[in-house]
């Protein structure tokens, strides 16, 4: 025959008791390493993406004779692998609809005279 033994209940220290060790050297807190890995992962998109509001877009103002073609901007996008859907003059700047290299709508703007990327609309 068994015989049941009671287990003796342990009590809990009362919330006020309870210690916290903050972080020191070698001891990372959960806060700053999940704030260390996003940021490891937001900086490589920081550098690609310059997310910009559509209508405070401006290029500084380019001569006709200075500007390229629009047709030249479209044909190096396809190269890179975008495809476009329409590209138009907005705020002295190349606006392109299309989808980028990753196959991602996009709303991008390219300045006329080099074809650097400005800035995209966030989607």
């Amino acid at each position: 025959m068994t015989t049941s033994h009671p287990r003796p209940s342990i009590p809990s220290p009362p919330v006020t008791q309870r210690r916290r060790v903050a972080p020191g050297p070698g001891r990372l807190g959960i806060g700053v390493a999940a704030a260390a890995v996003a940021a490891a992962l937001a900086a490589p998109l920081a550098a690609t993406a310059q997310y910009v509001d559509h209508d405070k877009v401006r290029c500084a103002p380019v001569p006709k004779e200075q500007m390229r073609g629009q047709m030249e901007l479209q044909r190096k996008l396809v190269a890179e692998g975008w495809r476009v859907r329409q590209v138009k003059d907005f705020n002295g700047c190349y606006e392109v609809y299309g989808f980028d290299e990753k196959g991602q709508r996009t709303e991008a703007f390219f300045d006329p005279r080099t074809f650097e990327k400005v800035g995209q609309v966030r989607q």
